[in-house]
């Protein structure tokens, strides 16, 4: 197939609807992903959570001065509790003092509540209102409450779960639910959903955001009013409404209303009750048109329910309709298996990128008696959809000003729509890109096996059958997005050392020149430990004499040795070796890697002292020391420091006598440059280590950084939970906890000596303080060839 079949040539609206399945597929397999992910790593930090007194602490009493929003729970009223949501919806907070005590009396509100509530709507003037997944879209709940009207005996509202995460303002969103709840306890109902977890909460952003906006006593709270949340609702003996879906059991309705709701539910892996099973399929099951009652579902948790499932369970249970959430739907609301089940989803553009309406139904008041139960199931049940898009819904995003100019730049029309559409683009490219820079190393060495010609290409066929069996996305259209991935050449073919090379972590100069080149120099001496030259070298590696050195052939080599890197750390720096990417290393390529450290090598007469050297001495010690500049420098960084000073500092670093009396004043004097004194950052210039870098060494940085990128999530919940001042920094030894604690966890871990540079190379200026946002920046996969996006 010649390479113009495979360039870019759709319309604005095939691109669309391509993108929106792209988008629709990641997100279930991120979702299964990260259960996976959860499975192998536990409870990371879960102990921490468990201190009563883990994370920063708010007020314990409201100042006379405090301007956000006060409450009186001793006369709350509808019209308090409207205003108060409206303030929350401007940008104002409730105190934590009153906020805590919200969550508390929502609590024992919902400890009262069933597993299965009932709600009766037998007056004909009555309505309740249905509302599905917000995510943490304040607009989206203030618009739906501000259209149907307050609640009241006469207007319900039941919230389908998922209320938190993905969303800026989930904290807001479970205020307002909170304030409606107690002040309305008859006329609001919630149902719990699978983002009422701790669990989830710590990768989505619901923990983040508690802890950034109140304190880790707030958050736990909520997170024990998550757990008495019913799991379902039944409207008027018809209507089941649950999060997401059937259960495989041969079991009715009773069984579920035994379910003790409250269990903390165990990852996936760790289910081993009736209870712990139910439970997870109410919340994580999905209808799907297929021939079998149910499959495995590929988020990983729950099943995929067919409609023979459905039709049993209606049979039995003697209901008319099944109305469900869990998965965004673009119109906001859709039927599946002969109209018996409603899937609802009511965040509007949900996260900012996705072009979906929201949605919300509308069941009116009937009575029992008047409903035919041998008739057509989807006519006895009456209920009215409304979609919108409500004001204000679509949130700032990082790539919303490169959208706009990119829309502007196709000159589309429907402006805002197709900002929106562009969005959605971007954003499932870089979920790709995440995906792709993951398993580069499967991927390269699936590609390198099935290169039959040794050429450095395969087929587009080829390549895209290599993502399929490497990355698992087996329903992705990988070869219509060829062209928005690699670069196919006139031949069709993908020279795919080049496609791996080009998704990159954004990993800052400063952290490149903060790494040692102890891990490049144990290289290099494995790689000249047998030969007196590298052309011997070379020819030693290369054990099939075919004139170059296979990737195989060369970590075939390292294995063996001890140089501080897991095999696939080693992989990828050999990779790195590889300029050209055609997926063997040649003798041009060996001895460019390799020249400087053999000549090094070979210079073994020992150099006459000069002050450069005596500073390249002193930042040695200080890296092998583990010494905080600002603790040498005496813990001021505005005092300045004499000659006495500088060369005491010298001598306390030196405690092996490397430098004689005389040496350590002549590298005082040349420290001084003239001068009685010097500042902080004079100390700094001279005393904090500096590492030159070949370009390979680079690439060992990218290797051990990606080990970080797979954990990012966890590593944030990790450091936020430790950060007790809510500083946004830790201390050195806060954020050695925090490693060691996912260290202990990974089946591909850093080593010891990583894990001691990776400390100091993220306390830039010396003061011993890491500023984990700063960290969290450095783990972003970008196109090396479209770096803005």
């Amino acid at each position: 197939m010649a390479a113009s079949e495979y360039e870019k040539k759709l319309s604005f609206e095939e691109e669309a609807e391509l993108f929106q399945s792209v988008w629709d597929i990641l997100d279930i397999d991120e979702e299964r992903e990260s259960i996976k992910q959860d499975d192998e790593l536990g409870n990371l930090g879960q102990d921490v959570l468990e201190g009563a007194a883990a994370g920063p602490r708010c007020e314990e009493s409201i100042p006379d001065d405090f301007n956000g929003i006060h409450l009186s729970f001793d006369s709350l009223t509808m019209e308090g509790v409207k205003d108060a949501i409206d303030d929350l919806g401007d940008g104002k907070a409730i105190h934590p003092v009153d906020a805590k005590i919200l969550a508390h009396k929502a609590l024992n509100i919902l400890k009262n509540r069933s597993t299965v509530e009932d709600i009766d709507l037998s007056e004909s003037q009555t309505r309740l209102v249905v509302v599905g997944d917000i995510h943490g879209q304040l607009k989206d709940l203030i618009h739906i409450i501000r259209t149907n009207g307050d609640p009241s005996s006469n207007l319900h509202y039941l919230f389908n779960g998922d209320f938190v995460d993905r969303g800026p303002r989930s904290v807001e969103v479970v205020l307002s639910l909170y304030l409606l709840l107690v002040v309305q306890p008859n006329s609001i109902h919630l149902n719990r959903g699978n983002h009422e977890h701790w669990r989830i909460n710590s990768k989505y952003g619901f923990e983040r955001e508690s802890l950034e906006k109140y304190d880790m006593e707030w958050y736990k709270i909520v997170q024990e009013t998550f757990r008495f949340l019913p799991l379902a609702h039944v409207i008027n003996y018809q209507v089941l409404v649950l999060h997401g879906g059937l259960w495989k059991e041969d079991i009715d309705l009773d069984r579920i209303r035994k379910i003790d709701r409250s269990i903390d539910l165990p990852r996936r892996k760790d289910i081993s009750t009736d209870d712990e099973s139910l439970m997870n399929q109410i919340l994580w099951s999905d209808p799907r048109d297929i021939e079998e009652k149910y499959a495995p579902s590929k988020r990983g948790s729950g099943i995929y329910f067919g409609e023979k499932l459905t039709r049993e369970f209606f049979e039995k249970s003697k209901l008319k309709l099944l109305v469900r959430s869990h998965e965004v739907v673009n119109k906001g609301c859709s039927k599946r298996h002969d109209n018996l089940v409603v899937t609802l989803f009511s965040a509007s553009h949900y996260t900012g990128s996705k072009t979906n309406r929201g949605a919300y139904l509308v069941f009116s008041g009937w009575a029992n008696e008047d409903i035919d139960e041998e008739g057509d199931h989807a006519k006895d049940v009456s209920f009215s959809t409304f979609t919108y898009v409500s004001e204000g819904t679509a949130m700032a995003h990082p790539l919303l000003e490169y959208a706009r100019e990119s829309v502007r730049a196709k000159q589309i029309g429907g402006a805002e729509d197709a900002v929106n559409i562009e969005m959605q683009r971007i954003e499932a490219l870089q979920l790709l890109r995440s995906r792709i820079f993951e398993k580069r190393h499967g991927l390269m060495d699936w590609y390198s096996r099935a290169d039959t010609d040794k050429d450095s290409t395969v087929p587009v066929a080829t390549w895209a059958r290599g993502l399929r069996m490497v990355i698992g996305l087996h329903d992705l259209p990988w070869e219509k997005l060829v062209g928005y991935l690699a670069c196919v050449e006139k031949d069709g073919q993908v020279r795919y050392g080049a496609f791996l090379n080009r998704y990159r972590l954004n990993v800052p100069q400063s952290f490149v020149d903060a790494w040692t080149a102890k891990i490049t120099t144990k290289i290099s001496k494995v790689v000249l430990s047998s030969a007196d030259s590298l052309e011997k070298a070379f020819v030693k590696m290369d054990t099939n004499k075919d004139g170059k050195i296979s990737y195989q052939e060369l970590v075939e080599a390292l294995m063996p040795f001890d140089i501080g890197l897991t095999d696939r750390q080693t992989y990828d720096v050999m990779a790195s070796i590889d300029k050209d990417g055609s997926g063997y290393i040649d003798q041009d390529e060996f001895f460019d890697a390799f020249r400087l450290s053999f000549e090094t090598s070979k210079a073994e007469a020992p150099e006459e002292f000069t002050c450069e050297l005596g500073v390249q001495r002193i930042q040695d010690l200080v890296r092998e020391k583990k010494v905080r500049l600002v603790e040498l420098f005496g813990g001021d960084k505005k005092a300045r420091m004499n000659r006495k000073g500088i060369a005491g500092a010298i001598k306390g670093l030196d405690t092996s006598g490397s430098f004689t009396r005389e040496q350590r004043y002549e590298l005082t004097d040349h420290i001084l440059h003239g001068k009685k004194s010097i500042s902080w950052a004079s100390f700094k210039k001279y005393f904090n280590p500096k590492y030159t870098s070949p370009e390979w060494q680079a690439e060992l940085i990218q290797a051990v950084v990606a080990v970080l990128f797979s954990s990012r999530v966890h590593l944030r919940r990790l450091f936020a939970i430790l950060d007790t001042d809510g500083s946004g920094a830790l201390d050195v030894k806060e954020f050695r906890k925090g490693m060691s604690m996912l260290n202990e966890c990974l089946s591909n871990p850093l080593s010891t000596l990583q894990l001691t540079r990776l400390h100091h190379a993220f306390d830039k200026d010396g003061d011993g303080v890491i500023r984990y946002d700063e960290f969290f920046d450095t783990l972003r996969i970008v196109d090396s060839e479209n770096p803005d996006m």
